[in-house]
């Protein structure tokens, strides 16, 4: 499959630009429209969208969040970069946009707005498409690592560590229908799952040390803290209780310089939600800058048959040996068909520092 990767990048002065990955082609450094003053339309109309995206049991309109994906690519697409990278992406069967913001500065903000809404507006000859949903298109995040970028070798035997966190104070976590995804999905790719049950942080920290898994499914609570400005995931302490977990611990109990996780999925509410002005704040972002090289997460709540239906699918790809942007993309329109809920598209994030494949093919698998 003929594939291009184009990088579109917000520098700390608030310049745009975009860029095919690998070749000299460049659409030029333009002002971001949004990256105006505070109390410009736009700015107030994102946040508006954002508040009602974390409304509970609102119902989420087809049309409203069509408008709001189209005022996000207002907001972030000036027309000559977005009639260049339309020209850069002919004749290519995929398509990998990855949006990367800074992570420091005035605009650091834009990283929490919720990109994965995007929507090409309807135009006379064309109807519109949420990119996050296109076939042949993917959208992630690039956050660079503080470790750099290594070259990684996809994984012959992956291991799996499935943590189901249950603190007996939080409402009951649901995990049946995502293990039954892992374990179908080890039975296409050799996988080696490992599950447990309400770790604390320290036996968890202690499990990832021993196990050195290569991927971890977070299946829990999350939240995010605006008075402390980070995410946190629920743990139970030795009585049973709920423990929450800072993002930069969580990084610390994941990441050690022995040993890091290739990906990790979040499967908990506001895993990776983030506050429009607290930057890379969440628990998913801190993660990937800590090394991981792929992370996944909810950007907001959702129900566990969501939650199960993004994750089953999402590793039944990886066993087909998709790309992590490419399994996620599949899974969103899934969860984001017209009789689940056509809202779900943005929800899932991912956050990715390599491109490098996660699982051998099978080929591969032969010769070792």
């Amino acid at each position: 499959m003929s594939s291009q990767r184009i990088a579109v990048e917000v520098d700390e002065d608030g310049m745009l630009e975009a860029r095919v990955v690998g070749a000299n082609a460049f659409s030029g450094k333009v002002p971001m429209p949004l990256t105006a003053a505070a109390d410009d339309l736009d700015v107030r109309l994102i946040r508006l969208f954002e508040r009602w995206l974390q409304v509970r049991g609102r119902p989420w309109i087809p049309a409203e969040i069509r408008t709001f994906g189209a005022l996000l690519h207002r907001a972030l697409f000036p027309p000559e970069v977005w009639t260049w990278i339309r020209k850069a992406s002919e004749g290519h069967a995929l398509v990998r946009l990855t949006l990367t913001f800074p992570s420091e500065s005035q605009h650091a903000r834009l990283a929490s707005v919720p990109w994965e809404f995007l929507y090409q507006p309807d135009k006379q000859f064309e109807q519109g498409w949420f990119l996050a949903g296109q076939h042949g298109y993917t959208l992630s995040r690039h956050i660079p690592s503080r470790r750099g970028i290594p070259h990684l070798d996809p994984i012959v035997r992956p291991r799996l560590l499935a943590i189901v966190s249950q603190p007996k104070t939080e409402q009951k976590v649901d995990a049946d229908g995502v293990l039954a995804g892992i374990h179908d999905a080890a039975k296409q790719c050799d996988l080696e799952p490992e599950v447990v049950y309400s770790p604390s942080a320290t036996e968890l920290g202690e499990i990832v040390a021993s196990w050195q898994p290569h991927l971890v499914q977070f299946m829990g609570h999350g939240r995010y803290d605006p008075g402390r400005g980070e995410g946190r995931l629920a743990f139970a302490d030795p009585g049973g209780e709920t423990n929450w977990v800072p993002d930069a611990r969580m990084a610390d109990l994941l990441v050690s310089p022995n040993w890091v996780p290739r990906a990790v999925v979040l499967h908990a509410c506001d895993g990776g939600a983030t506050d429009y002005e607290a930057g890379f704040a969440g628990v998913a972002p801190q993660l990937c800058r800590a090394g991981v090289q792929c992370v996944v997460a909810m950007q907001y709540p959702v129900t566990n048959n969501t939650a199960t239906s993004f994750s089953t699918t999402f590793y039944r790809e990886l066993a087909r040996r998709q790309p992590p942007d490419v399994a996620v993309q599949t899974a969103r329109s899934v969860i984001a068909a017209p009789e689940i809920g056509a809202g779900l598209i943005g929800v899932p994030v991912v956050y990715l520092h390599s491109d490098d494949p996660l699982l051998a093919e099978p080929e591969q698998e032969g010769k070792q």
